[in-house]
């Protein structure tokens, strides 16, 4: 039969095989229904007329097609063409179908026994996958053990006998399982290897999806078809499974009260939830998984430029499977956005992903603000903006409990020496100014997380937990030569301040009642016997009583 086909894939004109072929008394008639004469979709999958129109396009390319094509005559009777496409020669746009129906001799029949020797028969059967034989006309010639096992019968000669019971009357695409297989013969014939999805029903009624691997090969000069079958149930099972973790994955994200986002390892955002959207004021998810980079600023606070830091957080979360960090964004109008990340690894379609939680930090932070204004005012001494009497307490009752042999815990108590004379000299905002000016010194002789409190008027504690006794003697030196080195410059005054320092040390073993107070008195005691014995020095509480330091001036009367 030929058909000649314009370049917008219309029959133009036919011959008279064709009329007869469907029936047609007239060209019209045909080519009004040229594409119902065909089914809505072909084997393959996809609508007839897309896959006419493809292989017209290559035939125009190429000059040439050739391709298997499936036309339903009625609602029962299927026929399988081999079409071969040729584009005319003389340019004038025409292309000529050439459609001969594929036929299979039915007396090309081929005996089991001509296949499989006995001899290679316990070798055919060993195969751990289902290996067999068909001749051209779809009849099985032979089978391994493999092909009974998956079907469920006794031996291959049962499986042979009943192998049409095999094949439910439709292909879930909904056309004829015979059609269907007919056509993908045509195809190997055509190809000479082909690999297709297919459905079998078992002996017991079980659907068994399959993947079919059909071969032309050659017996005897006789073509004949060889099949492989992979059973398929544990791949749709583990698909089923893959499926189900999709969704759960995706209502997880769609359900989340904060942004949550999927980022793969090039840093392509895969799927995001509304809140995203609504954190970075888009318009649509769409333009936060399109535009990633476009929401973030060249450079993180820390001077790092964002990409380079979101690359390395993201390896991080691929190597330790978590990590959690802190990011600027910005939103659809620029302002930036302070936000804590989570990201998380997780198995996604056979590869790993991050699952990235991102947490606006702006309310956050300005309640961790106002937390901090109120804990300042709550434990820091107004004037000198050191520790108050209540903080230390709160911390030194702490750090006491914590206490152990081999780390005790130290204090220095401090007295500015002649404080009143600086006060009724000079006034109190002078006398407030040496407090603020001595806080700074005593500072800069400690680490900068050692607790510095303003005990009372002139009175100074510092807490060094884990110091021994001689680590506090020598810190409490360090600190009275910083004070007495050099006046204090207020104004147009120049003050020489000293002070007067008491240190003791605590250790687990002794029992006290009240620990903080024990060792308070102890260094009080320490920095009064100072004040009575000359001043601007430092005396340790030790087991035998007030000992005077050696790395200090010895008052005059100690």
């Amino acid at each position: 039969m030929q058909i000649n086909f314009g370049l917008d894939g219309l029959p133009m004109d036919c011959d008279f095989a064709t009329l007869e072929y469907f029936g047609c008394d007239s060209a019209d008639r045909l080519f009004e229904g040229f594409f119902r004469m065909s089914p809505r979709y072909q084997p393959c999958g996809a609508l007839s007329r897309a896959v006419f129109a493809e292989y017209l396009s290559k035939s125009q390319i190429a000059g040439s097609s050739r391709f298997i094509w499936l036309f339903q005559k009625d609602f029962t009777k299927y026929d399988i063409m081999e079409v071969y496409l040729v584009s005319s020669v003389n340019n004038s746009g025409q292309i000529t179908g050439h459609f001969n129906e594929f036929f299979i001799d039915p007396n090309a029949i081929l005996q089991p026994q001509q296949i499989v020797s006995d001899w290679s028969q316990s070798v055919f059967d060993s195969m751990p996958h289902v290996y067999g034989f068909l001749d051209l006309n779809l009849n099985l010639l032979t089978c391994n053990k493999a092909g009974a096992n998956l079907f469920k019968f006794n031996n291959h000669n049962d499986l042979v006998e009943n192998y049409a019971k095999l094949l439910p009357a439709h292909q879930p695409c909904g056309l004829p399982s015979i059609v269907k297989l007919r056509h993908y013969v045509a195809m190997v014939m055509l190809e000479g290897r082909h690999t297709f999805e297919w459905f079998f029903v078992a002996q017991d009624g079980d659907e068994i999806p399959c993947e079919l691997t059909v071969m032309r090969i050659s017996y005897k000069g006789e073509p004949i078809l060889s099949f492989f079958v992979r059973d398929l149930r544990d791949y749709y099972a583990v698909m089923h499974q893959r499926e189900r973790v999709e969704q759960r994955l995706q209502a997880m994200i769609d359900t989340a009260p904060i942004s949550c986002f999927i980022l793969d390892c090039d840093l392509n955002v895969l799927e995001c939830n509304q809140e995203t959207a609504i954190l970075l004021e888009l318009e649509s998810r769409d333009d936060f998984i399109d535009g990633f980079f476009d929401f973030i600023p060249e450079h993180q606070p820390d001077g790092r430029l964002s990409f380079d830091k979101i690359r390395e957080k993201m390896n991080l979360v691929m190597e330790t499977g978590r990590a959690y960090f802190e990011w600027i964004c910005k939103n659809a109008s620029g302002q930036s956005i302070p936000c804590e990340i989570t990201g998380v690894r997780v198995r996604l379609n056979d590869r790993d992903v991050a699952i990235v939680y991102m947490r606006d930090l702006r309310e956050i932070q300005s309640t961790v603000a106002m937390m901090e204004r109120l804990n300042k005012l709550a434990f820091t001494d107004f004037t000198t903006e050191a520790h108050n009497r209540l903080a230390f307490v709160e911390i030194a009752e702490a750090a006491l409990k914590n206490a152990t042999e081999d780390a005790p815990v130290s204090l220095i108590f401090l007295d500015i020496d002649d404080f009143k004379q600086i006060n009724d000299n000079y006034g109190h905002l002078i006398g407030d100014e040496v407090l603020r000016i001595l806080v700074s010194r005593i500072r800069h002789c400690l680490r900068r997380d050692t607790l510095v409190a303003r005990y009372g008027g002139e009175e100074f504690v510092i807490l060094l937990p884990g110091s021994p006794e001689n680590d506090a003697e020598n810190a409490a030196n360090r600190i009275r030569e910083n004070v007495a080195k050099s006046p204090f410059l207020i104004k147009e005054d120049r003050l020489f301040v000293t002070a007067s320092f008491g240190v003791a040390t605590y250790y687990p073993d002794e029992n006290f009642e009240n620990p903080l107070q024990e060792l308070i008195r102890k260094a009080d005691e320490a920095m009064f016997a100072i004040k009575r014995s000359g001043k601007n020095a430092v005396a340790v509480y030790s087991g035998l009583g007030v000992a005077y330091s050696e790395m200090s001036p010895k008052p005059p009367s100690f």
